[in-house]
């Protein structure tokens, strides 16, 4: 059975000593679990001054793997549109991925109309991260706290960019399941499903087989995730289905 992580990163943290910081260390806690891919992307592409340094190195770390690059777009960097063009086209990017609350710009920002015309001109998946990190933990670096209104706004003006809401709680799913009602190309993976019990029977029963299989790890316990999908108390169809990424990959083109 194909397993698919949507949502999984590689690197180095700048705060703590990440264990599993190569391509190669993911897929071996991948195998754990039968998962066979997954959308990658550089911690180091978060921090950087030039993140396009961050993404080469992804590159040729993935050369040969069975995972896909989701590049890191910040937009308030003045070279954000040369970096997107040379990830698609040296690179061979299969996702871009924004982070506001760490990038700390508005999701009403009106530089999103072309971040998100640019992402829809090269036929790629988005991926919108809430967070990452505990933002009552953090050190050093305080990312800014989401902004529900601005993350309803934004999912509700681009609904023509496939896009996956990555490190969403189930209380956040379910503010925003109005939004998922009208889009058939919204999708939200279970990295952060882990504000109380149940927490992925209540994510499905908000956006139904929108949701997919996505683990954050290695900056989140892959197994946790892994866990919250297949002990949850969801038929095996429907779990099958969470774990190889549904209609989300289908609408990715891979």
């Amino acid at each position: 059975m194909k397993r698919f992580d949507c949502n999984c990163f590689t690197g180095n943290w700048p705060f703590f000593k990440v264990r599993y910081n190569t391509v190669e260390k993911i897929q071996n806690l991948h195998r754990r679990i039968g998962i066979t891919g997954g959308f990658i992307s550089a911690c180091e592409a978060i921090f950087y001054q030039d993140p396009y340094e961050a993404e080469l190195a992804l590159a040729k770390e993935l050369e040969g793997m069975p995972y896909y690059q989701a590049m890191i777009l910040n937009p308030t960097l003045p070279g954000w549109k040369a970096d997107l063009k040379r990830c698609v086209e040296q690179l061979h990017i299969k996702a871009v991925r924004l982070m506001p609350t760490y990038h700390k710009y508005s999701l009403t920002d009106p530089i999103l109309d072309e971040v998100c015309q640019a992402v829809k001109s090269y036929d790629l998946p988005l991926l919108l991260t809430l967070r990452l990190r505990d933002e009552r933990c953090m050190y050093m670096f305080q990312a800014d706290f989401v902004n529900k209104d601005e993350v309803a706004a934004f999912l509700g003006k681009y609904k023509d960019v496939v896009t996956l809401l990555t490190d969403a709680s189930a209380y956040e799913l379910e503010q925003l399941k109005d939004v998922f009602a009208e889009r058939d190309n919204l999708f939200a993976d279970c990295s952060g499903l882990k504000d109380g019990l149940f927490a992925a029977d209540r994510a499905y029963s908000t956006i139904g087989d929108n949701l997919v299989y996505g683990s954050a790890a290695p900056l989140l316990e892959m197994q946790a995730s892994f866990y919250n999908i297949t002990m949850a108390s969801l038929d095996e169809d429907v779990k099958t289905k969470i774990l190889s990424g549904g209609n989300f990959l289908a609408l990715c083109n891979l």
